[in-house]
């Protein structure tokens, strides 16, 4: 038995006990006092020989105010870690990675009205994917510098394909056919997805406007976000010439 004082109004008793025919056994137990409050701590490790460990933990706060203050105080660290999780899955694909089946509604492509996979549909073709939030003036020029470089391609079986994601699918309909019209898109359907999140396998940013992916094989080749005002004129250039990666 011994007696630790950690610090000023926090003083904590601690027993031991170790054996285990055939194995290891660890027993702790702690009375704990804190701000003139008895806490009662407990460990329990137990582990037979060739068996699976076996890990017991216990906490007990005898008074309702710390059982209350104890309950806050672990959502609040259960939200921050549901946080940390979430801003390190929102960095989308890395090079390398499957890109995953999703659905999306039809628009402009020859299956209009129809909720298919264009994922599916194009294979491992060499395939753009432009997630957009908002179908702006620089993406309906980015569609078309891409469909450009689809119908070059033709032989190479080269597809592409853009996701408006929107909460009101619907309503951005007669928007996107304008823009196929006004900028003779022919080869890129337009389509639409329900939910400004986009795919959730594809972990798109949430302060992105704009995510162009490629991939080859089913496998992605470039990945690349853009910010509200990133995809200027240069942008747009440099990501049709990125489609360079998947058609070598």
């Amino acid at each position: 038995m011994k007696m630790l004082n950690l610090h000023s109004g926090f003083v904590w008793q601690e027993q031991s006990d170790t054996g285990l025919a055939g194995g290891l056994h660890v027993q702790f137990r702690r009375k704990v006092q804190l701000l003139g409050l008895r806490r009662d701590l407990g460990l329990d490790v137990s582990k037979g020989e060739g068996g699976p460990s076996v890990c017991l933990f216990s906490l007990a706060f005898h008074d309702p105010s710390w059982r209350e203050l104890m309950k806050k105080l672990f959502a609040v660290v259960a939200m921050l870690a549901a946080c940390v999780a979430v801003q390190a899955d929102d960095k989308g694909l890395a090079v390398g990675e499957g890109a995953a089946p999703f659905y999306v509604t039809d628009v402009t492509g020859p299956k209009a009205g129809e909720k298919l996979c264009y994922r599916c549909l194009y294979g491992s073709k060499p395939t753009v994917s432009v997630f957009a939030r908002k179908m702006t003036p620089e993406v309906a020029a980015l569609t078309k510098g891409i469909d450009g470089v689809v119908a070059a391609n033709a032989s190479k079986k080269m597809a592409a394909f853009v996701v408006l994601m929107t909460d009101k699918p619907e309503e951005s309909e007669a928007a996107l056919k304008t823009v196929a019209k006004d900028q003779g898109i022919k080869h890129t359907p337009l389509t639409t997805f329900d939910g400004v999140a986009g795919p959730e396998e594809y972990k798109l940013a949430a302060d992105s406007e704009v995510t162009v992916v490629m991939w080859v094989g089913g496998k992605v080749a470039t990945s690349k976000s853009y910010k509200a005002g990133e995809l200027t004129a240069d942008a747009v250039a440099a990501s049709v010439k990125d489609t360079a990666k998947i058609l070598n």
